[in-house]
């Protein structure tokens, strides 16, 4: 027995198009305003063959039916049918031929996902939380699909007017997307209490809905707001006021500062030029260990020593006191021009002997000069033969407590330290060089007495404090420091 029935579909086709004009093969998705080209070639010798599509929505949306080999379902549109459109449906696109004997039936399909394009509505005004009664409000929005503008497409805008708590009323206006792509519209704001902006567009069979919504905007009376900007105004001009009072008060600190670092380097400058003599004896014999001459008078350290040691023995004699040379006593002696300001330490006596009254920082460098001395030098103190050869670099701790060197001849050091100076430095220092220039040398004095008529309208405090502190920082050099 021959079986001559045959049953199959040779080729098949599934295309769409925007245009009805160029077509293309389906792949995963359509559009719901693409058309649908369906074809196919098949042998069926004793039966029928029909081409139909159906949807997730709607049973069957076309179908053809034909006995003939060749089948070509009319050009079809899925928004004929509104209920696939609505959202994204999956449609399925069948080929079927079948036969009532032995040869069955065949299917072919494609499974393909209707789908609408994602829209975003941006507004590109800022809206504030706030608006005076009577002000024109201006809304602008843009609606875009894959940054590209929406352009003719229909934009509604709804505006709640909350007026009481039992009163609302709503304000509907539309208008469709410039060429620009933009849609601008004005609102103006009324004598109420708050109002809601809802702005949406409705979507169509491409595009997907958007919406954009803003609660809650206070309405203020004028006479409000001009009572809050005014606040706004006066705060601002508090906190100017304050800060400009901060700003003098700190800056009036800042020179009450300097000023009193200015006073101590000058207080340092006036102990220095106080001192014409400093003299150290040995506490026992009275005999001189160190004599430095700060003067220009020629005075006998010898005689001078003698005269001590005769009054301090004659003080302690009044005393009474039985253990004189434990004392660590304080005198201070008025001697014609002069003052001798006295001091003991345990093994040695120092005399300074200065124009004016001590002040209490020459008097507390005193003790402090004694006590490094006799640290020092304390084996050959302790018993002293006379001998003052280990003594001959004493300078180091004259230097260190009563500063002798800046009344010495100075220079500008030629290597600049590593020590940062401002700009009112670098110009004494370049009056400095000029006075070099002139005399291969300069003295402290000389320099602040030029600086002063070179600048009448700066202090002297402060002239002096910082020449004091370019001596410390090694910019001006002292030619000889030894004695």
């Amino acid at each position: 027995i021959i079986c001559n029935q045959r049953n199959e579909i040779i080729t098949k086709s599934f295309l769409c198009s925007n245009d009805k004009t160029n077509w293309k093969e389906i792949q995963n998705c359509v559009y719901s305003t693409d058309y649908i080209n369906i074809t196919a070639n098949f042998k069926n010798s004793n039966g029928q063959a029909l081409i139909y599509i159906t949807s997730t929505n709607l049973d069957i949306c076309i179908q053809n039916t034909l006995e003939k080999n060749k089948l070509c379902l009319p050009i079809w549109c899925p928004l004929q049918n509104t209920s696939i459109y609505e959202n994204n449906s999956l449609i399925e696109i069948k080929i079927i031929t079948f036969n009532g004997t032995i040869a069955g039936i065949t299917t072919d399909y494609l499974r393909v996902v209707l789908v609408k394009n994602e829209t975003s509505l941006v507004l590109t005004n800022k809206l504030r939380d706030y608006y005076v009664q009577g002000t024109k409000l201006k809304i602008s929005v843009q609606l875009t699909c894959r940054d590209k503008f929406l352009v003719g497409e229909p934009v509604f805008f709804k505006i709640t007017e909350i007026i009481s708590d039992n009163e609302i009323k709503n304000n509907y206006l539309n208008d469709t997307i410039c060429e620009e792509g933009h849609l601008t519209i004005e609102y103006d704001v009324p004598k109420i209490d708050f109002f809601n902006i809802e702005i949406f567009y409705q979507g169509s069979v491409r595009y997907y809905s958007s919406i954009f919504i803003k609660e809650r905007i206070e309405v203020r009376s004028p006479t409000v707001q001009f009572f809050i900007d005014s606040l706004i105004y006066f705060i601002l001009i508090l906190i100017m006021i304050i800060g400009i009072t901060l700003y003098y008060i700190t800056k009036r600190y800042q020179m009450k500062s300097k000023r009193a670092i200015w006073k101590e380097k000058t207080g340092f400058y006036n102990d220095i030029n106080n001192i014409d003599y400093i003299l150290v004896l040995d506490k026992i014999s009275g005999s001189a260990i160190i004599k430095e001459n700060l003067s220009k008078v020629d005075l006998e350290g010898n005689l001078i020593s003698g005269l001590l040691q005769v009054i301090t023995y004659f003080k302690y004699e009044l005393k009474k006191q039985r253990v004189m040379y434990d004392s660590k006593e304080k005198i201070l002696i008025d001697y014609q021009d002069y003052k001798i300001l006295l001091r003991d330490g345990e093994f040695s006596r120092v005399a300074l002997i200065i124009k004016q009254t001590p002040s209490e920082n020459l008097q507390l460098e005193l003790v402090e000069f004694i006590k490094h001395f006799e640290i020092k030098y304390k084996k050959y103190l302790e018993d002293f033969t006379g001998e003052l050869t280990p003594f001959q670099d004493y300078i180091e701790l004259i230097n260190k407590h009563f500063k002798i060197h800046m009344t010495r001849p100075l220079i500008v050091n030629k290597i600049s330290p590593n020590v940062k100076i401002n700009t009112f430095q670098e110009t004494l220092i370049n009056t400095a060089k000029l006075l070099e220039k002139e005399n291969k040398q300069f003295t402290l004095d000389k320099l602040l007495n030029d600086l002063i008529i070179i600048m009448p309208n700066e202090p002297e405090e402060k002239l002096l404090a910082n020449i004091y502190n370019l001596i410390e920082f090694e910019y001006f050099h002292p030619i000889d420091i030894i004695s």
